[in-house]
C-alpha cells in the first residue's frame, strides 16, 4: 500500500493561521510557533515586518472573523500596525 505524503505545514492555512495568531494579538510570538512554519523572529520573537506583513495581507481577514470575540482589550497588534486586511478574494462560482 502506497504511503500518503504529509502535506506541508506552511501550505496549510489554518495551520499558517495558527501559527501567526499569537503574534497578529500581540505582537510577539511567546510561543515559538512561527519556527514551525520556518519564520525567522528576532530574539524577541518578532519576525521581520515584511514577512509579517505578508502573512497579514493573506491572513488577517480570516483571522479577524475567527478570533474575532477574542479580541484583546486594546485590541489586535496586527490591526494596529497593518491596518485593515484585505477583504478575502471570491472565487468564481462560489
Amino acid at each position: 500500500m502506497p504511503i500518503r505524503s504529509k502535506r506541508s505545514r506552511r501550505r496549510d492555512n489554518k495551520a499558517e493561521l495558527d501559527g501567526w495568531k499569537v503574534f497578529f494579538s500581540s505582537g510577539f510570538d511567546f510561543f515559538e510557533d512561527l519556527a514551525s512554519l520556518g519564520v525567522e523572529t528576532n530574539r524577541y520573537g518578532v519576525p521581520d515586518e515584511g514577512v509579517a506583513r505578508e502573512a497579514w495581507n493573506r491572513l488577517g481577514a480570516e483571522f479577524l472573523r475567527t478570533w474575532n470575540d477574542q479580541i484583546p482589550q486594546y485590541g489586535h497588534h496586527a490591526l494596529r500596525v497593518f491596518g485593515e486586511p484585505p477583504r478575502e478574494k471570491r472565487r468564481a462560482g462560489a
